[in-house]
């Protein structure tokens, strides 16, 4: 069947026409790249396996609450543990926290770590590169600290001492013996750099307390983590009927999830958007294949003539059919070669990218790259592309008449099935090129509104970084709110500091209006509730009305509230929120105080969920931190000078009044709205990108295959003028009939994006006149692509003399 003469006989071909077939590899190519990029880059974030032996059976356990998934209650994973779970084994917790890593020279350095049950290196079946990882009695109450550190850390910082084994290290301010180093390129379960055991009293409490672990396990055999999971949400059900009072609490867990580490990094919404990323990329594919496609058909119809001589001679049929597709072949393999190129040189930029932003915070498995499964993929997609690229040509080349050809010339051999195909081909453009466009669009507008939300917060010269008291050495409240004072007079004390202040994040809450009754819980308004320090002003925010925080605001006082902006607006509109009071209540509807209203702040962004402003994205409830005690916080620094004498203020005060709390990594304020926001800026860029390369392609389809019909139609135009028709007439002619294909392509390219666009909605909130905009916009511009394209071609077509059109072949 194969024959080198037919390889060599294509190749002369393309060599003959070389500014065709560069183009037809560069378009093909870059259909091709933004479709292996794609599926890379979802393949990496969601599907594919975690770098570690066996991962297929690794999930991860979460409880969930009012729609969203967390940490799971180390109270109650352990009786659920005790009780017996068929369906999951290897089961482990752990925290992700930070730790302080005190060097020789007095500086300090924070370390990404993960504080484990002591089983975390025999789950993931890595050993250490070096040492040990822990054993049992790690566990034990009273047992020498120990440490495990990541390959970076032992690099970096002990410059790879050989001799680190046994070396005591001062962590959290406790000497602490280095057991192991892990291999390089080990992470498990994020992206933690250092591990510490954590204590049997943490893993199995002997009583319920606020404190939440992060659990790994592995599915049984024959379970799946749906079953796992419903065998998790009939457990917890026990545990809450046996513990009293748990039902009326607000951290008490809706239910239990079983997910993979990929799905949890990403859920809800993750292979949504990605996945209509990939709709996307795969419809610029298409667009790519009918270009292409319509190109190749065209230079068959030149040599259809040649086709059919060579069939009366007695060529195979088949064989020349073959000869027909090894051009498309070719041509989809250097595209293919080069668009694994550019694939690959797309996913290192974003690999290095995502690196040097989210340092630290990167799950380790999201490592960019071309790899196996990505050229796999890329030859499916090359695959597909030949079948799509060589179908016009070949169709075209079987539906051959040498009799009727030789007779009647080419035209005769074109006949009504031609112009179908062409007719087709345009309203297939219209649909891909519209839907590309509304979806690409809406999706590039979300993405651009979340990359650039205004957080309501002055990021100028604003460090944060969080602290977590221990609860057994802060059991009380008083001692709790002794730390914070101390901690602001110290920083507050530093002539690098300009203001200070903490803050914590109690989620939302449900408060009531002075003298308004409320029928059901549903009923009281929601808002966020936020701990404060005392302060002369708030850091980062505005006070527009009244006072913030100070020396009245203490234990056994008033018990006043700041509320947002937003709120005094909603509730008081054109009136002061000042002296009015709220009622702050608990899940079951209880009152649990009365606050008083001194002041009104400016707003800030709460919430997790960046595409959806609504009535509860502002209103915040802010209280005194001294009637409100917590034990873990934020701290905001505005500092003047230098920001690395900042960083250092900041440890050194901490470290001075409690050596043994550790903080967390210290961040620039602004460094942190960055790492919420950079998967929307990088979805922004792709999809603009994305949206331009497919915007080229259209017009030149668009032109290409309407040029390709009028001309099709040449003899029929000359036909027309011999008897009497006007320039004007054959044009209105030729513009109804693509005004007809520009309707049933915007038609149907119109149910597809309602279709996808009513699922977008739901999840980013985008209002039903922003999305017909965009369509009005997009119908306006490829109605304009399509009738510029007939009517230049048309209007080139009746500038021949009629007789010049009738001698047309």
């Amino acid at each position: 069947m194969f024959h080198w003469a037919d390889f060599r006989y294509a190749l002369r071909l393309l060599r003959k026409s070389m500014g065709f077939t560069v183009l037809t590899i560069v378009v093909l190519a870059g259909g091709l790249g933004i479709s292996i990029y794609t599926y890379a880059v979802l393949n990496a974030m969601l599907y594919k396996d975690l770098p570690l032996p066996g991962s297929a059976s690794i999930v991860r356990v979460a409880g969930e609450k009012d729609g969203r998934i967390g940490a799971v209650g180390a109270y109650e994973m352990s009786e659920m543990r005790a009780a017996g779970i068929r369906r999951l084994e290897e089961i482990g917790v752990y925290e992700t926290t930070s730790a302080v890593l005190s060097s020789i020279d007095g500086r300090t350095r924070a370390l990404a770590a993960v504080r484990a049950e002591w089983n975390v290196f025999e789950f993931s079946r890595v050993r250490p590169q070096l040492g040990r990882g822990f054993i049992r009695n790690d566990a034990i109450e009273g047992a020498e600290p120990v440490v495990v550190l990541g390959h970076g850390v032992w690099q970096s910082v002990f410059a790879g001492d050989p001799d680190i084994l046994d070396r005591v290290v001062r962590i959290n301010g406790r000497l602490t013996r280095v057991v192991g180093v892990m291999p390089e390129g080990y992470a498990f379960p994020g992206a933690a750099t250092a591990w510490l055991p954590m204590s049997n009293r943490e893993v199995s409490p002997f009583a319920r307390s606020d404190a939440s672990v992060d659990v790994y396990a592995r599915l049984a055999p024959g379970a799946s983590p749906r079953s796992a999971g419903m065998e998790l949400d009939s457990l917890l059900e026990r545990v809450h009927a046996q513990t009293p009072g748990i039902n009326a609490e607000e951290t008490r867990l809706d239910g239990m999830t079983v997910l993979t580490f990929q799905e949890f990094q990403t859920y809800p919404d993750g292979p949504f958007v990605f996945g209509i990323l990939n709709v996307v990329s795969l419809f610029i594919l298409l667009l790519a294949c009918v270009n292409i496609g319509n190109m190749l058909l065209a230079r068959t119809n030149e040599r259809l003539k040649e086709i059919a001589v060579r069939v009366a001679l007695g060529a195979p049929r088949l064989r020349l059919v073959f000869q027909m597709m090894l051009e498309s072949v070719i041509i989809c393999v250097a595209g293919g070669i080069l668009a694994i190129f550019l694939a690959g040189w797309g996913l290192h930029a974003t690999n290095g990218f995502m690196n040097s932003t989210l340092e630290g915070h990167l799950p380790y498995w999201w490592q960019w790259g071309i790899d196996l499964p990505t050229v796999v993929a890329g030859l499916a997609f090359v695959l597909l592309a030949i079948a799509l690229v060589s179908a016009l040509p070949t169709y075209s080349a079987t539906r051959v008449n040498s009799n009727t050809l030789l007779r009647d010339g080419t035209r005769g051999a074109r006949g009504r099935a031609s112009g179908r195909i062409s007719r087709a081909l345009v309203t297939l453009q219209i649909v891909l090129i519209s839907v590309i466009m509304v979806v690409g669009s809406a999706m590039a507008l979300i993405a651009y509104r979340a990359a650039h939300i205004d957080f309501g917060i002055d990021t100028e010269r604003l460090l944060t970084t969080t602290v977590s008291l221990p609860v057994d050495a802060y059991p009380e409240d008083e001692q709790r709110t002794l730390f914070y004072d101390r901690l602001l007079q110290e920083l507050r004390g530093n002539r690098e500091v300009e203001a200070a202040m903490v803050s914590s994040n109690l989620g939302e809450t449900r408060f009531a209006l002075d003298g308004v009754e409320y029928n059901v819980l549903d009923d009281y308004p929601l808002a966020t509730a936020i701990v404060g320090s005392q302060a002369p002003e708030p850091v980062g925010t505005r006070l527009l009305e009244g006072r913030y925080f100070d020396s009245r605001d203490v234990a056994g006082g008033l018990a006043t509230v700041i509320v947002s902006e937003a709120l005094a607006q909603a509730y008081w509109p054109g009136e002061s929120a000042l002296g009015r009071r709220v009622r702050l209540v608990d899940e079951a509807g209880k009152v649990l105080e009365q606050r008083t209203i001194v002041g009104v702040m400016s707003n800030v962004r709460r919430g997790e969920n960046l595409l959806v402003t609504d009535s509860q994205t502002y209103a915040a409830l802010y209280v005194p931190l001294a009637q409100s005690p917590v034990d873990s916080a934020g701290v905001l620094v505005k500092y003047r000078g230098s920001e690395s004498d900042a960083r250092s203020a900041i440890y050194q005060a901490i470290s001075r009044v409690d050596a043994y709390v550790v903080p967390g990594p210290i961040s620039s304020y602004s460094e942190v709205l960055q790492k919420l926001t950079v998967m929307a800026t990088t979805m922004t860029d792709i999809f603009v990108k994305c949206g331009i390369f497919a915007l080229l392609l259209a017009m030149t389809g668009i032109y290409g295959l309407s040029s390709n019909a009028v001309v099709q139609r040449t003899h029929e135009i000359g036909l027309r003028r011999a008897i009497g028709a006007t320039d004007a007439h054959i044009i209105r002619l030729f513009m109804a009939t693509g005004m007809r294909q520009l309707a049933v392509g915007l038609v149907v390219s119109a149910l597809i994006c309602v279709a996808i666009m009513f699922l977008v909605s739901r999840f980013a909130g985008v209002g039903a006149g922003t999305l017909t905009v965009i369509g009005v916009l997009v119908v306006a511009l490829v109605s304009a692509l399509v009738l510029a394209a007939i009517y230049i071609s048309t209007s080139r077509a009746v500038r021949h003399e009629p007789s010049v059109a009738l001698r047309y072949e």
